[in-house]
């Protein structure tokens, strides 16, 4: 954002320009931070509060956070950049850790079964069907495990890999294979992330580009639908029950977490507390902006080189801009975009 910003800020000249921000959240208020010293900015926020899906709640002394929440300060240079400008405190990320459920239980496949698991068939199989031993024991395997391997087999599907067992994948320490390969996918010098990108662009999952699939039915490819079940039902991955998200972006994520040391910090006082210093930092500026919130901005027109904004609760606004940033996602971006004066292409892309 810093490099694109300066090129705009040359692009502009050392004039004072007026420049709306559409959207009041993290990006929004970087960019007003960024701007104010030079030029008169206004920004628009539709809710009633700033930050956007960065919002921390005090439940008697936990944090709870309602947007991000995880951060790699080594990789996100321009995050560490604001955090320091802003003295924000970080602390460790507590590392992922499998919770005890009993149920769903499921049973295994021959090639989903560790080793214990076969010691204890043997022990307790006498006179017993396989498949019912197997349901027995399986809901002994956590369902963060159970993600472990599924997520080994999706990106290892060479013959030889598959045969191993969810034993050989998941240790329940450093040394486990999983631990292994998501840490030889880290290199702190690798500043373009080639190893994460392969994974997005050229990872082949059965003649099929991996980002191609749904992460869920990736792993119904390489997991039994009772391993997948309790995944869904039984992990704390509350975030990806509602919706199929991409196989090899979540597939990164989690590699990220399964390193032997996965380096995520979080902010000690909640995540808040950026977008609170950021507002503070702007409403304290002695060319402090305009902040207009509670305003939908629904449409951008042009006039004599210039350009005005519609809200739904005013109507055209009277302001005149000389540039306009929309800090907004994608799909509010996309459907403003249909509104865009014809000589911004009048349309959106991706």
């Amino acid at each position: 954002m810093e490099g694109e910003l300066g090129q705009a800020l040359e692009a502009w000249g050392d004039g004072m320009a007026k420049i709306g921000i559409v959207g009041g959240g993290i990006a929004g208020l970087y960019c007003a931070w960024k701007l104010i010293d030079k030029h008169s900015v206004t920004l628009y926020e539709h809710q009633k509060r700033l930050g956007g899906r960065i919002e921390t709640h005090d439940l008697k002394g936990f944090k709870a956070e309602c947007g991000p929440m995880r951060f790699e300060l080594e990789i996100e240079p321009l995050f560490k950049e604001l955090a320091d400008a802003l003295q924000i405190e970080f602390e460790n990320f507590p590392s992922t850790n499998p919770g005890s459920a009993e149920f769903p239980k499921y049973v295994l496949q021959s090639n989903e079964r560790s080793t214990a698991d076969k010691q204890a068939e043997k022990m307790l199989g006498q006179g017993l069907h396989s498949e019912l031993v197997s349901g027995m024991l399986s809901h002994h395997t956590s369902a963060l495990d159970l993600l472990k391997y599924g997520i080994y087999r999706m990106l290892h599907r060479n013959p030889t890999d598959l045969e191993l067992s969810l034993a050989d994948i998941v240790s329940g320490n450093e040394t486990s294979k999983i631990s292994q390969y998501a840490d030889s996918l880290w290199n702190k010098q690798d500043k373009d992330d080639k190893h994460y990108n392969d994974i997005r662009t050229k990872q082949d999952f059965d003649g099929l580009p991996l980002h191609q699939l749904g992460f869920w039915n990736a792993l119904l490819r390489v997991l039994s639908p009772g391993a997948v079940a309790k995944i869904r039902e039984a992990g704390t991955f509350y975030h990806l029950l509602p919706e199929n998200p991409s196989a090899s972006e979540w597939s990164i994520f989690w590699l990220r977490l399964f390193r032997s040391d996965a380096g995520l910090s979080t902010v000690k006082a909640g995540v808040e507390t950026i977008v609170q210093r950021l507002e503070a930092k702007l409403r304290l500026s002695a060319n402090r902006p305009s902040i207009q919130d509670g305003k939908t901005i629904e449409a951008i027109s042009e006039q004599t080189g210039k350009l005005r904004l519609r809200t739904a609760e005013d109507g055209v606004l009277p302001e005149e801009f000389d540039h306009v940033i929309l800090a907004i996602p994608a799909v509010p971006l996309q459907n403003l975009s249909e509104t865009f004066p014809a000589r911004y292409g009048g349309t959106w892309m991706p």
